[in-house]
């Protein structure tokens, strides 16, 4: 049996498990969102591993686009020093 477990800042566990994704009724109050809701272990597996991948590229994807910003930040600041410098020559 899977269990997707999600802690909130607050404390609060979420989780989804055997419940949901081998559920016979049509609503799903868990953490997949329905997602797996009904859908069985093989699927629940699946699904969970396409998030968790999609999870992983965003943060990546966070990542780099925070590196870029930061490379930004050092290009502008070494203009301005160049500029001040190349003004001290004069």
């Amino acid at each position: 049996m899977i269990t997707l477990k999600a802690i909130g800042v607050d404390g609060t566990i979420r989780r989804c498990d055997a419940k949901c994704y081998n559920a016979k009724g049509k609503k799903c109050h868990c953490i997949c969102g329905g997602v797996n809701h009904s859908r069985g272990e093989e699927q629940a597996i699946y699904k969970s591993l396409i998030f968790e991948q999609s999870q992983l590229d965003e943060c990546k994807l966070y990542r780099l686009e925070k590196q870029r910003k930061m490379q930004l930040q050092l290009f502008e600041r070494h203009d301005e020093l160049l500029k001040l410098a190349i003004i001290g020559k004069d």
